[in-house]
């Protein structure tokens, strides 16, 4: 009987938990190809959350992805939310390796991410302009001096 009134409720958490995945499994692809495209530690900041590329490193390989600085964080020690397909706000050993943990950023900031894709992308291509500028610029110098 008892089961006959949370019934309803289980689908929708069932429904809450494909959609999560489904959700996260997109924006890690996204999440890497960023990572894959920018210097590592390039940090941009989009409705007030600060996003970086960044790479986890283990004892047998790597994971880049684009993380979440947590603004409590201190900068000799910041603290980093993965966007990533693990449960929303758990923590996991980066190929089992003890020494690697992998902080996952919470559903919250995973749709914050997805809401915000092209502004967070935007930025990213703002700050590559900026390098491609330099890049030239020194180049141009370069090649005028010579």
């Amino acid at each position: 009987m008892a089961k006959d009134y949370t019934k309803e409720l289980e689908k929708k958490g069932a429904e809450r938990v494909r959609l999560t995945k489904q959700l996260q499994d997109m924006l890690l692809q996204v999440a890497k190809d960023i990572a894959d495209s920018v210097p590592l530690g390039t940090e941009v900041e989009v409705d007030g959350v600060c996003y970086r590329a960044h790479r986890y490193n283990s004892n047998i390989g790597s994971f880049r992805t684009v993380v979440i600085v947590d603004p409590g964080s201190v900068e000799d020690f910041p603290l980093y939310r993965a966007i990533d397909n693990e449960p929303p706000g758990s923590e996991y050993y980066l190929h089992r390796d003890f020494k690697r943990v992998v902080r996952v950023a919470t559903r919250d900031e995973h749709l914050h991410f997805a809401n915000h894709l092209p502004e967070i992308i935007r930025a990213f291509e703002v700050k590559e302009d900026a390098i491609i500028e330099e890049l030239r610029d020194a180049f141009e110098r370069l090649r005028t001096s010579l």
